[in-house]
């Protein structure tokens, strides 16, 4: 006879995990929306022509987009000329997770390569994170 395993499932309840969901068409087109202005004001505050030559990484561009049950916003960054294996790279700025009934969780990426949940941030409305994107300390574009 087999052995049974020490292991099984177990509800998740109220965690990260247990609080994803997944976004309707009419959810995913209703925050592109909301979003556009928030990208295009980051953008102008942010980008700034690059000085050539340049010898450090200069943000060129801020883009938002859905990735499962997420919707990102990314920054672009050029890299100087010469020393580096890439022209450009991407890095995280905000995460928004979407837990149903129009809210949503943010979350920034750090510097370890991880994206934090802020538990202040919890069971937003679009125009509740964007309030807080513009806000919070943690999404700041230096």
């Amino acid at each position: 006879m087999a052995k049974k395993s020490k292991y099984g499932w177990v509800f998740v309840g109220n965690t990260p995990a247990g609080r994803t969901q997944k976004p309707t068409d009419f959810v995913k087109r209703e925050v592109n929306n909301s979003m556009k202005p928030l990208i295009e004001k980051l953008k102008e505050k942010s980008l700034k022509p690059i000085p050539e030559p340049h010898e450090r990484n200069h943000l060129i561009n801020i883009y938002g987009k859905w990735y499962r049950n997420f919707y990102y916003i990314y920054q672009t960054f050029k890299c100087p000329p010469e020393g580096y294996n890439k022209e450009k790279f991407d890095m995280g700025l905000v995460r928004m997770r979407y837990v149903g009934d129009e809210k949503f969780d943010l979350a920034y990426f750090r510097h370890t390569g991880e994206w934090w949940d802020l538990p202040s941030s919890n069971n937003l409305t679009v125009t509740e994170a964007i309030n807080a994107i513009e806000t919070e300390p943690w999404f700041q574009i230096f």
